[in-house]
């Protein structure tokens, strides 16, 4: 063999590696995160935020919290926040959250240094009639607003449905 064919052959290793591994299939990922930042860290009712939810399965349902990342402006010790599951408008499932900061307004009930991270899950997962892009609308119910808001947020983790374990 020439020293000329040595580098063909490994341009051509190189190719044959690139066209397998195109080839291959990717695998989904079961969490996903996604964030929101209100403005000035301030949220009221009149700033639901949506979050776009991508449904690749009939079968498959989302295990859903909501997330408030909150800053150490505390002035209150709970707040109120309900969820819209909705497809082209139309309202498919409505959740409403209780967020509990603080035993007593003034006091973290888990505190830290800087952000103080709240999550409260949804009762049921989520499911969709169909495949398709669904939308999760997050709104606060009461009627002052919330402040020392960070981020807003929600994460999802994919569940794919059960397979009988057990054969007989």
């Amino acid at each position: 063999m020439s020293l000329f064919r040595l580098p063909y052959l490994h341009h051509l290793g190189w190719l044959l590696l690139l066209v397998l591994s195109s080839c291959s299939t990717e695998q989904v990922k079961d969490d996903y995160y996604a964030f929101r930042a209100p403005h000035e860290g301030r949220w009221s009712s009149e700033e639901p935020y949506a979050f776009d939810l991508l449904f690749t399965e009939r079968e498959e349902s989302l295990a859903t919290e909501v997330i408030l990342r909150m800053d150490s402006r505390l002035d209150r010790p709970k707040a109120r926040v309900e969820t819209r599951l909705s497809f082209r408008g139309e309202v498919l499932r409505i959740d409403t959250l209780d967020f509990s900061f603080a035993p007593r307004q003034g006091a973290w009930e888990r505190p830290g240094i800087i952000y103080h991270d709240f999550s409260r899950g949804l009762a049921q997962p989520l499911h969709a009639p169909h495949t398709g892009l669904f939308v999760l609308e997050v709104a606060l119910l009461d009627s002052l607003p919330l402040e020392g808001v960070a981020q807003l947020g929600i994460h999802t983790h994919r569940q794919r449905p059960q397979q009988d374990i057990i054969k007989q």
